[in-house]
C-alpha cells in the first residue's frame, strides 16, 4: 500500500500482517499451498521509479501472486506512482498481479491477470458505487473466476436531474425522489449519501433561482422520508 505516514507508524497491526521491504522485492513461498507471493513497499510516498522491473521471477511449480502499488501507465485523478506497462506485467510470468493505488475495481488483463480490486470503502463523494475486494478462485494453478465482493459500510452516489423535463415543482420533487430511491435500492442495507446535480432549465428554473434554500430543504426532507 502507500508509504508509511505519521498515522501508520502508530498503528498496531495484527500478527498476520506483513510489511514488505522497500529496498528490494521479497518473496514468500508456501510449498504446502503451492503459492509464492512477491511484493515490495514504498520508501517515499511519491515513488516514480518503475518497481515492476525489480520483482523476483516466478517460482517454478507455484501459483505466483505479485503485489504492486502502481498507476500503470497513468490513470485519471491518480498520481503516476511506480509507472509501468501492462505488457511488462504480463511478460513477467507471474500468474496474478494484485494492484493498489487506483480506487476503482477493474480487470486490466486476463491470462496473465492484472487486477485492481479498488478500495474497500469509498472515502468521499467522488468515490461512488460499490467498494470491496476481489475473490479469486484458483484451480490447478490457474485462475478460474474473479468476483468483486462489496464490503463497504456506507456508499456514495451521484444523481443528475434536468429540470427542463419537469413542468412544475411537484414533478421536480418526483424526479428527486426517483433518483434517491434508486441510490438506496442499489446500496442494499448500507447508509448512502447522494450528491444531486440539478440542471436548471424550463418552467422551474426561476423557482429554483428564487428560492434555492427552500429547494435544498425539500430535497433533504425527501432524502429522509
Amino acid at each position: 500500500h502507500d508509504a508509511e505516514s505519521r498515522i501508520t507508524r502508530h498503528l498496531v497491526m495484527p500478527d498476520l500482517v506483513h510489511a514488505f521491504p522497500h529496498k528490494k522485492c521479497e518473496t514468500f513461498d508456501w510449498p504446502e499451498l503451492g503459492v509464492a507471493v512477491h511484493g515490495r513497499s514504498y520508501k517515499d510516498a511519491a515513488t516514480l521509479d518503475n518497481l515492476a522491473t525489480s520483482y523476483s521471477p516466478p517460482v517454478p511449480g507455484r501459483f505466483n501472486l505479485a503485489i504492486l502499488h502502481t498507476a500503470l501507465d497513468g490513470h485519471a485523478g491518480h498520481a503516476p506512482y511506480a509507472p509501468c506497462s501492462l505488457d511488462e506485467l504480463r511478460n513477467a510470468g507471474h500468474d496474478y498481479w494484485a494492484l493498489g493505488h487506483v480506487h476503482e475495481a477493474s480487470v486490466r488483463s486476463e491470462f496473465k491477470h492484472v487486477v485492481y480490486p479498488g478500495n474497500s470503502q469509498g472515502r468521499h463523494v467522488r468515490e461512488t458505487g460499490a467498494k470491496g475486494a476481489m475473490l479469486v478462485r484458483v484451480e490447478g494453478g490457474q485462475v478460474v473466476n474473479i468476483e468483486h465482493r462489496a464490503c463497504d459500510e456506507a456508499r456514495w452516489a451521484y444523481g443528475a436531474i434536468d429540470t427542463g423535463l419537469c413542468r412544475d415543482e411537484r414533478e421536480l420533487h418526483d424526479a428527486v425522489s426517483e433518483v434517491l430511491r434508486g441510490a438506496v435500492s442499489e446500496s442494499g442495507d448500507r447508509a448512502v449519501a447522494t450528491r444531486l446535480s440539478i440542471r436548471a432549465a424550463g418552467p422551474v428554473r426561476q423557482l429554483l433561482l428564487a428560492r434555492p434554500e427552500a429547494f435544498r430543504a425539500d430535497a433533504q426532507a425527501l432524502a429522509s422520508a
